[in-house]
């Protein structure tokens, strides 16, 4: 046996996951939980949105998944090997990186603004093993499948607009072939109509490569779109899960309902959240 997990094992599990934040030395400020008992899988093929408002802790989960925060307790298995402890080395950060990509709501402060977007792609192909003249070559292929056609080559991140640079930062997470990608509100600060078309790009995505999406967000219209399962956190905890359709239409906890309510819809007008709790 290789190891390699079966076609229909979890790509990710996640187990009693708990973060908790330590009060300032010297402060008499609280401890903060962040995260508290947090257990869910991501299957093959799979949208998985985990939804709630700021300070839910959703974000803070998927940063312990990739590595970028540390787990106070629990196990989170990736591909069926324990990832709970921060990778040290560079070689496990790299070989962390094949497996799960994190796409970041502000791909702006995530790419070097002296490099070009061609070079931002080919050296991160060249990290995961694809080097000399195949890179720039493979790179462009990465740039073309999300839409940025070869003029984009050599511009710069200042360039662009904001939805291309979101593409970039896409096309930088398919250059390490990764089983996995987490969006964290990859869209939330995108106008509408450019919210549709990177939706759209991610649906094609997934299906040209099977691969799966952890979807961070507090929007339910987006998620509605995109994800075939979601969890809902409310002050680190699970509130809510489901297929997301069924989930949506028949909401069994009150977070859920005002979260549903709180979507824009015509003839909408904004409700206190006090009343829809009630």
């Amino acid at each position: 046996m290789n190891g390699s997990p079966a076609p229909t094992d979890p790509l990710i599990r996640v187990t009693d996951l708990r973060k908790v934040f330590p009060a300032p030395r010297g402060t008499r400020a609280e401890d903060v939980v962040a995260v508290d008992g947090v257990s869910f899988e991501l299957l093959p093929d799979e949208c998985l949105a985990i939804v709630g408002e700021s300070g839910s802790g959703k974000t803070t989960v998927a940063r312990m998944i990739v590595g970028l925060e540390t787990v106070t307790d629990g196990t989170v298995e990736v591909l069926g090997k324990d990832r709970t402890a921060a990778p040290r080395s560079l070689a496990a950060r790299r070989a962390r990186a094949r497996e799960v990509q994190y796409v970041f709501q502000d791909p702006y402060s995530s790419l070097n603004g002296r490099q070009r977007i061609g070079e931002v792609i080919a050296s991160n192909l060249k990290l995961h093993g694809v080097g000399g003249s195949g890179a720039r070559a493979r790179a462009q292929e990465i740039l073309d499948s999300v839409g940025l056609p070869q003029k984009f080559f050599d511009r710069f991140p200042k360039e662009l607009s904001g939805g291309q640079r979101q593409r970039v930062a896409i096309a930088r997470a398919l250059a390490a072939d990764p089983k996995v990608i987490v969006l964290d509100e990859a869209v939330a600060a995108l106008d509408v109509s450019i919210q549709a078309q990177i939706l759209n790009l991610l649906a094609d995505i997934k299906a040209e490569r099977k691969v799966s999406y952890l979807f961070i967000s507090h929007d339910l219209a987006v998620v509605n779109q995109i994800s075939d399962r979601m969890i809902v956190m409310e002050n680190g905890l699970v509130v809510d899960q489901g297929a997301t359709a069924e989930l949506l239409a028949n909401p069994t906890h009150p977070y859920t309902r005002s979260l549903r309510a709180a979507v824009p819809g015509p003839g909408w007008k904004p409700v206190r959240r006090e009343k829809l709790a009630s």
